[in-house]
Parts: C-alpha cells; structure tokens; sequence
C-alpha cells in the first residue's frame, strides 16, 4: 500500500482515524468527504505528494497550519469538521490551492 497514489472512499460507510493514512508516503489525491473518519490531521504534514484533499463533513481536527509545506496541494476540502486555523496565511503559503473551510 505504500505506493497508493489515490484513495477515494467518499460516501461510503468506512470509518476510524485519519492516522492510517500517514504511511501512504506517495498518496496524491485523498477523497474521504462525507465518512465517519476522524483523528488528527497533523497525520498527514509527512504526506508531500497530495495534490487533493477532501475531507469535508468528517470527524477530523486539528491545526490546518500542517498542510503549509504541502506545496503541491491544489485543492483542501475541509468544511464542516473540528479544523481550526488562519486560512489567510494558509492561501498565502498556497496561492495555487483552492481552500474551503
């Protein structure tokens, strides 16, 4: 699994911690919106691949100060969760991602 570059379970009933996602070292489109997955997203700082992140109406929480080294990130779904932050300073560290919070 380490080699996964996609994971796209939106919709469905899975369920459990973000943190399982951290291993993926080459994961670059992460589409979990709308599951019952939850944990922190300081999980996914070591994850530089991910182009797509879209976890809208989940459990997760956390800083969203972790995804500013994420520089190839294009797009960040992340409304409706526990997320806290500046979403200023994160579109200035990521003028070329679309964030939703």
């Amino acid at each position: 699994l380490s080699q996964l570059k996609e994971l796209a379970l939106s919709g469905t009933q899975v369920h459990g911690d973000i943190a399982v996602v951290q291993p993926l070292s080459q994961l670059n489109e992460l589409d979990l919106h709308y599951t019952k997955v939850h944990g922190d997203i300081a999980v996914m700082q070591p994850l530089s691949q991910l182009m797509y992140v879209r976890l809208t109406n989940t459990q997760v929480h956390g800083d969203i100060a972790v995804f500013q080294s994420l520089s190839q990130l294009e797009q960040l779904y992340l409304a409706d969760t526990k997320v806290h932050g500046n979403k200023g300073t994160l579109e200035q560290q990521l003028p070329n991602c679309e964030i939703y919070i």
